[in-house]
Parts: C-alpha cells; sequence; structure tokens
C-alpha cells in the first residue's frame, strides 16, 4: 500500500493565508504517483478578485507497512 501525504499553502498579497493538510491510500505506487502527478500540481500565482494568489504544494507518496507486520 502506498500513501499520498500532501499539505497545500495559499497565500494572497493581502497576507491572507490557508494551510491544509491531507493523506490518501493507494493500492499501488504507480496510482499514488499518477494522482501526485495530475491533482497536485500548483497553478502559476494568479488574479482571483483584483488580489494576486499563490499556491505552494508539498506532497510525495510513500510506502504503508500495515499495523499487524509491525
Amino acid at each position: 500500500m502506498w500513501r499520498l501525504m500532501a499539505s497545500v499553502l495559499v497565500m494572497s498579497d493581502t497576507g491572507s493565508v490557508s494551510v491544509t493538510s491531507e493523506h490518501t491510500d493507494w493500492n499501488s505506487q504507480h496510482a499514488c504517483e499518477q494522482v501526485l502527478q495530475t491533482i497536485y500540481v500548483a497553478p502559476p500565482p494568479q488574479d482571483l478578485g483584483g488580489h494576486k494568489v499563490t499556491m505552494r504544494i508539498s506532497a510525495q507518496c510513500v510506502p504503508v507497512v500495515p499495523q499487524f507486520y509491525r
């Protein structure tokens, strides 16, 4: 099993900040990395409602050892 762990930070030029952290589990490394490469890609800074908004993403796929093997 593979776990996609991600943190997303969104900042505006007015000083507003939003942070989220999440994880999802995947059956294979390939499936995990495919989701990572399609969903967790930060867009370039954008102008929304007259404010510049920047998004930063940190995400990685890591192997997970089930509890009963520990």
